[in-house]
């Protein structure tokens, strides 16, 4: 609840409930988001994304790797439909296809690639 989101770091929300991004001034926190499940999870990748996608203040980015089910592919959508970058994992290197596939569908990421250079371009991110 109302951690901090510093340059170069991994957040990982509880299993107890969803995780939201809200910018303070400058300075983006992470916040608890509710307990009630979204699309059978909890927490959700929805929820976050959509929260994210109302940041006004930063340029932002999503990117859905594999994994089963649809959840995050709407919130994808919403991040796009708000100006910032959207990225979805590759059949190929997917272990599960199932979240890229349901992003795919919905024309939410910009970018579909493999997951070696999806990692490049994140180190690309932090330089």
């Amino acid at each position: 609840e109302n951690q901090a989101i510093c340059k170069n770091s991994i957040l990982v929300a509880s299993g107890k409930s969803h995780m939201t991004v809200q910018a303070k001034g400058s300075v983006l926190h992470a916040m608890e988001g509710g307990s009630e499940k979204v699309n059978g999870h909890c927490p959700s990748v929805d929820i976050l994304f959509n929260s994210i996608s109302e940041l006004k203040e930063c340029y932002v980015a999503g990117a859905l790797l594999t994994g089963m089910g649809k959840d995050g592919a709407r919130g994808l959508l919403k991040i796009k439909n708000s100006g910032g970058l959207t990225i979805a994992q590759d059949e190929m290197s997917s272990a599960i296809y199932g979240m890229p596939k349901e992003a795919k569908e919905i024309d939410a990421p910009q970018i579909i690639m493999d997951i070696e250079k999806l990692s490049r371009l994140f180190v690309s991110f932090s330089s």
